[in-house]
């Protein structure tokens, strides 16, 4: 497939036909987001790819529970929020568990290249903190690699979902993940879970803004 069509075909895939995904395809889709731009050729991610059902419910039912609890935690005078938080959790942070895949996303954050030198030249704490929110470095190179994910699993027939609104759950998923198969990498975290799974039926993305709405030409 030529690269704009997959590029205008591809969109957040939440509902999935059965089957199952080789491990060739999977091994496609990692090495396809492994060549993906990096700053200062940091290659800062790591992919766990969880196939097994009972892990991907098992990880289902730790976003439950972290939700639960923070429900739990709302005042009573804002339980319209916590009913929110409740239903969101199962609209928009579940639905992986009908995927074949869920794939974790790690990755790590650094100092932009130039923070030592505008710290040398004494700017002050505020300026250093805004220039390290400003480039986001780490997050820029994971975002890349996603995205050449999510254009082989396109190529190969497959689709995913970007995500993280569960990651109020990470600290409880990285534990899992470091007890089911010992993966802990120092500086590393868990960024966002990409479930990966075979189309069912015809998809539509939403509309997205025009050039003109997105483009400043000088």
């Amino acid at each position: 497939m030529e690269l704009q069509k997959l590029i205008d075909n591809r969109h957040s895939l939440r509902r999935y036909a059965e089957g199952e995904i080789p491990e060739e395809d999977i091994r496609a889709m990692v090495d396809a987001a492994g060549k993906a731009p990096s700053g200062d050729n940091k290659q800062n991610w790591h992919f766990v790819i969880v196939k097994d059902k009972s892990e991907i419910d098992k990880i289902a039912a730790i976003i439950q529970a972290k939700n639960d609890r923070i429900c739990a935690a709302i005042p009573k005078e804002q339980e319209k929020l916590a009913a929110k938080f409740s239903s969101l959790c199962k609209v928009v942070s579940l639905f992986f568990r009908e995927a074949q895949l869920l794939v974790i996303v790690y990755g790590s954050e650094w100092l932009p290249s130039s923070y030592k030198y505008m710290e040398a030249a004494g700017a002050d704490e505020e300026t250093l903190e805004l220039l390290k929110y400003r480039t986001r470095q780490g997050s820029l190179g994971i975002g890349a690699a996603m995205e050449n994910f999510n254009l082989k699993a396109e190529e190969l027939g497959y689709g995913c979902c970007w995500m993280t609104s569960a990651n109020y759950a990470a600290g409880e998923i990285e534990a899992e993940i470091k007890d089911v198969c010992g993966y802990e990498e120092e500086g590393y975290h868990m960024a966002a879970l990409m479930p990966v799974g075979i189309p069912e039926g015809e998809a539509r993305s939403p509309k997205k803004k025009t050039v003109d709405e997105i483009m400043t030409l000088i």
